[in-house]
């Protein structure tokens, strides 16, 4: 009995959307003819045109842009519907088909044998195999590791830097009341400067706070003292011998006077007489000047 409800056969899809379609190209003569691409060249960009023409029964391979879509160059084309929507393609001729499978697909490798089967051909082997005897070797002991730590014989202790005061945090200095007494602000410096109490390592250090408030009643203490009178200065005679050198009488300062008033008359003089040689050069070179006009 023949089973009629079997579905029918599929129609074989082609590897690339090019293959099959209908199209109008160009021969060698330049004549347009309407043909099927056959083939598919990816790399080149090339399709075989199968010519099915009057009097064309031929293949070419053209390229892409000897190819037009079907029935716009060839009046007498038979044109289908079906060959009208396959134009459309023009665009994805090379394009590879998502629905074609291989008629031959490549076999898989085969897969590896489980590991029971392998296991069961090992044990066939070995049981099959002739038996040898073999010189027991000795075994060494294994030493097996117990989770228990064992306590070691001195303990561990560990090494700390000593700090100047263990009491006193360094970086979070403890904040003091604003003193406002000048006789406890007398007492703090006294305290702090480093001639009556050296600081040492085990002496605590003084935090910002009270150091700022020893600057400030310092400075006060200073504003308060009455100013001292500015000292004379000693006149020149007395600087003069107090260096090494002897006084300086009348005589010779007016000796040094009479020498510094002569040569600036000295000076006035030789000022004065070259001005008057510049400007007789220039009365000499006008009179030049008109002359050679004149002539």
């Amino acid at each position: 009995m023949i089973d009629t409800s079997a579905p029918p056969s599929k129609k074989k899809e082609e590897k690339y959307m090019g293959l099959g379609v209908m199209v109008d190209c160009k021969d060698d003569q330049g004549h347009w003819n309407q043909g099927r691409i056959i083939d598919v060249n990816v790399s080149a960009r090339l399709l075989k045109i199968h010519y099915s023409g009057w009097h064309k029964r031929y293949d070419n391979w053209m390229p892409l842009s000897s190819i037009v879509a079907h029935g716009s160059r060839v009046k007498n084309a038979t044109l289908t519907p079906q060959s009208l929507k396959q134009t459309n393609l023009r665009s994805n001729l090379f394009r590879l088909n998502p629905n074609y499978v291989e008629r031959n697909p490549s076999k898989l490798p085969a897969a590896p044998l489980a590991p029971s089967r392998q296991l069961s051909k090992e044990s066939e082997t070995s049981a099959a195999a002739p038996t040898t005897l073999s010189p027991q070797l000795p075994v060494p002991p294994v030493i097996q590791k117990s989770n228990k730590r064992t306590a070691s014989g001195a303990p561990v202790v560990p090494l700390s830097v000593p700090s100047a005061n263990p009491a006193q945090d360094v970086s979070k200095p403890n904040k003091k009341p604003r003193v406002g007494a000048i006789h406890e602000s007398e007492s703090l410096v006294e305290a702090a400067s480093p001639r009556s109490n050296p600081v040492t390592s085990d002496s605590p250090i003084p935090s910002k706070s009270t150091l700022a408030e020893i600057f400030r009643n310092r400075v006060r203490d200073q504003q308060l003292q009455p100013l001292a009178f500015k000292q004379r200065q000693a006149p020149p005679t007395q600087q003069l011998a107090y260096r090494g050198g002897p006084p300086i009488s009348a005589k010779e300062r007016k000796q040094n006077r009479a020498s510094n008033l002569m040569y600036m008359e000295h000076q006035e003089a030789f000022l004065r007489e070259s001005i008057q040689r510049w400007t007789q050069v220039q009365q000499d070179l006008i009179k030049d000047v008109t002359s050679v006009v004149v002539l």
